[in-house]
């Protein structure tokens, strides 16, 4: 009996199985290698099937490559998707190639599923694969999937050929941008308290309006200073009196000074830290000295400080007095401007600079710093 089943299985196989010089071929006359297997049967008594018709084929070569898909193996195994033709020719990876289309609709191309048989429902398959999206910007792709791959349920990670990498988002709508670009969630370092950092050379980390990290000078970026350049004489009208300070020696994004109106723009809400330092000169004893702060929109006073002098002053060394202040800056756009008085005489004069005895130096400046 085993003798009868023996032979029926040789008959069987010899109907479906070629020898060719070394060759062997099921379901096929024409083996392309030392093993061919043609599944669908289709390919041609001579020649080189078609990739349509290698699409069915197994195929193990003489120097040890297996291709499922394909004739013509580059790797130790090469899966090509409806006979999809490899680009590799020398690979520098002795493993797998994965050749198959890719559509940005389901994230479809070559890759493969990780599936924990025993993982909690709805955690038990990951997809990773080679795709695009609908701009033709090819990435690896990184998802977490239904159970039964029917769709996709969260997008983990993509790393985009041109080296940007993208956390979580759609690659469709919301490509990776940045070397890396987190487009859900928060970023977290655990360990950044144990590396201290040094406040005379490192640099504040910020984010911009777009969440685009940037590095900015840790000293000067929240300030603003400016000092006034020639004389300014004075009237007799206070609120007239705008000072008109030189151009900024700091600034930052959060200041726009205009030099020819003497008006400060405030670009973000927030508190201001003021010093206003003004030298008066050219009065008369028991004066009303006065430095202000107005408020542009209202022409009010949010801030002044005053004094008498009870002496007379004339020539290059003044009276000096300094006013110190925090305002609370509604929003953006918010403009102010800076005055100085000295009585009701209208000759009085803000000295830009003092030369004396102890030397020379700017006297009415304006310094501003945010604190928050």
């Amino acid at each position: 009996m085993k003798s009868q089943i023996f032979i029926l299985l040789s008959l069987a196989a010899s109907s479906y199985a070629y020898s060719q010089t070394g060759r062997v071929g099921i379901n096929t006359e024409n083996p392309q290698n030392t093993f061919h297997i043609d599944g669908g049967k289709d390919n041609p008594l001579t020649g080189t099937p078609s990739d349509a018709q290698q699409a069915n084929d197994v195929i193990i070569t003489n120097d040890g490559k297996i291709g499922i898909g394909m004739t013509t193996p580059k790797n130790l195994l090469n899966i090509s998707k409806k006979g999809n033709t490899t680009g590799v020719v020398n690979p520098f990876v002795d493993g797998i190639t994965i050749t198959a289309d890719v559509n940005s609709t389901g994230f479809t191309g070559s890759g493969f599923y990780l599936e924990g048989a025993n993982a909690i429902a709805g955690q038990r398959l990951f997809k990773l694969n080679y795709t695009r999206n609908t701009a033709g910007n090819s990435f690896l792709n990184f998802q977490a999937v239904a159970d039964d791959a029917s769709n996709n349920t969260r997008q983990i990670m993509s790393v985009y050929h041109n080296g940007n990498v993208g956390i979580g988002g759609n690659p469709n709508t919301t490509p990776a941008a940045e070397r890396l670009d987190v487009v859900e969630g928060n970023v977290r370092v655990r360990t950044i308290n144990t590396n201290v950092g040094n406040g005379t050379t490192d640099r504040r980390v910020v984010a911009d309006a777009n969440g685009i990290l940037k590095t900015i000078d840790n000293e000067d970026y929240n300030f603003f200073h400016s000092r006034l350049i020639n004389n300014q004489t004075l009237s007799s009208d206070a609120l007239t009196n705008t000072v008109l300070f030189g151009i900024p020696i700091a600034t930052s994004p959060f200041y726009t000074y205009n030099t020819s109106t003497g008006i400060l723009t405030f670009n973000s809400s927030g508190l201001y830290f003021i010093t206003y330092q003004g030298g008066f000169s050219e009065f008369a004893a028991g004066t009303h000295l006065l430095l202000g702060i107005i408020n542009v929109a209202t022409g009010q006073y949010i801030g002044r400080g005053s004094n008498w002098s009870a002496l007379a002053r004339t020539g290059n060394v003044g009276q000096m007095s300094s006013y110190t202040t925090m305002i609370n800056v509604p929003s953006s756009g918010y403009q102010v401007r800076f005055i100085a008085y000295a009585g009701n005489s209208g000759s009085a004069v803000l000295l830009a600079n003092e030369t004396g005895g102890s030397g020379t130096g700017n006297v009415t400046n304006l310094t501003i710093q945010k604190t928050r």
